[in-house]
């Protein structure tokens, strides 16, 4: 199972979700300290996510682009002929 291609489909239903919430709710509700809270948090675990997977994506493309044996090689001497 490929993680980076859920991504898209749980995001979008998050927006809605969040979409749905904000707009079925009555005013007062929309007042309401504990529902704003709620909601608040939702969305910031969602932009959380957003980012952790940016970043994750960004490290799995730095890694993929190094050449091979690059990143376990040991630091050389200069003027080391580099076996």
């Amino acid at each position: 199972m490929e993680i980076p291609r859920l991504m898209g489909p749980a995001l979008l239903t998050l927006a809605f979700y969040l979409w749905d919430a904000f707009h079925a709710a009555s005013p007062a509700r929309r007042r309401d300290a504990r529902w704003i809270w709620q909601t608040a948090l939702l969305g910031g675990l969602g932009i959380l996510v957003v980012a952790w997977n940016l970043l994750l994506g960004h490290e799995r493309a730095a890694a993929c682009h190094a050449p091979a044996g690059h990143e376990a090689a040991p630091d050389r001497v200069p003027g080391d002929p580099g076996v």
